[in-house]
């Protein structure tokens, strides 16, 4: 699993160290990128680690390296989501009085 984190440097390599400032960058700079960009820059990201291959090293250890593709996996859900449920009116559920389930006593009691 891949996942983005919006990162700022004033030179390209040494990340800014205040946490605060960092929060008001990246609130500042994304807060218009929706679904699709954040897709688009994170394709871009992992094609240009790819360097042209469509997989590429990743080092887990010492000894030992994972090879990444630079594709996600695509499938189809048998589960889909139904966009117009929301359109849809809420049925109205039954709800007893709390004053009348106080009033009326269990049955065998009296």
């Amino acid at each position: 699993m891949v996942r983005s984190h919006v990162l700022f440097s004033d030179d390209g390599e040494k990340l800014w160290a205040s946490a605060a400032q960092l929060h008001r960058a990246r609130r500042s700079q994304c807060k218009n990128w929706w679904n699709d960009d954040w897709r688009d820059r994170l394709l871009a990201t992992m094609t240009w680690f790819g360097d042209g291959e469509l997989t590429f090293a990743l080092p887990l250890g010492s000894s030992v390296q994972g090879s990444v593709s630079i594709r996600p996996l695509e499938f189809v859900s048998p589960v889909a989501l139904n966009e117009h449920a929301r359109d849809e009116p809420e049925p109205e559920k039954e709800v007893e009085d709390e004053d009348e389930q106080e009033d009326e006593e269990p049955e065998g009691e009296a």
